[in-house]
């Protein structure tokens, strides 16, 4: 096989409107409502790679890049949703991946083997269009007598008007904020081999036992994290069948 090098960029700009489902206790108590938000851009950039840097060693890697906005709020959910200008949820500004492979023979096998690694970074994001992390904290408190610990993000403005205790005997309105995704770095390992029809692969995923969370509050009045699976080591068997 020839050494080669395969190269690709996209530009990415797009507009859009976004939807999100609010708990409206005043009309309906039991039911949410699917409304607009407004309107968002969202311009990127990604970048991807494939290098055969010789003929049993190959590279692969990829790049994103965003940077998004919430360009308009409809009326009705003004001091619900975050303001204009707020960030996109879920939407790192930096993100990508890097793959190595090295293709071999193994003699005392008489079978084609390889020996893969990857990493996958994902940069730090916010949760939801909704800034109700701070209220949810004080419904969490209210109701264990402690807070999640997560990271908050401010957007600047006051959410709805119910009213959280101010620490000083008093009341206020709770700050405008979303908990925040952190960044997480994953790496995985593979060694495995085929041979005529069947083959065989030892696999460690999440070597560095990252969690990754990523917190979810959509109908929720408390929050709740989700999580990567931890390190994960496994054997794969594959036969191919005429």
């Amino acid at each position: 096989r020839n050494r080669q090098t395969a190269f690709e960029r996209d530009v990415l700009h797009v507009r859009y409107q976004l939807q999100v489902s609010r708990f409206d206790p005043s009309n309906v108590a039991f039911l949410f409502f699917i409304e607009n938000v407004g309107d968002a851009e969202v311009s990127g950039l990604d970048v991807d790679f494939q290098w055969a840097a010789t003929d049993n060693f190959t590279l692969h890697g990829a790049v994103s890049y965003l940077d998004t906005e919430l360009t308009r709020v409809n009326d009705q959910l003004d001091g619900i949703a975050v303001p204009v200008g707020s960030e996109l949820p879920f939407s790192s500004e930096i993100s990508g991946n890097l793959r190595a492979r090295y293709d071999f023979f193994m003699d005392s096998m008489q079978a084609d083997a390889y020996i893969s690694a990857s990493m996958n970074y994902r940069g730090e994001s916010v949760t939801a269009l909704i800034g109700s992390a701070e209220f949810f904290e004080d419904t969490l408190f209210q109701q264990t007598g402690r807070t999640s610990g997560l990271k908050i993000q401010n957007e600047g403005g006051t959410f709805g008007t119910v009213q959280i205790p101010d620490g000083n005997g008093g009341f206020r309105l709770p700050n405008n904020s979303r908990y925040v995704n952190p960044s997480a770095t994953t790496i995985n390992a593979a060694f495995g081999f085929n041979k005529d029809a069947w083959g065989l692969e030892l696999f460690v995923d999440n070597i560095t036992g990252e969690e990754a969370p990523v917190v979810q509050v959509a109908g929720k009045f408390t929050p709740e994290m989700t999580v990567q699976r931890p390190m994960t080591i496994g054997l794969r068997f594959n036969m191919d069948y005429e």
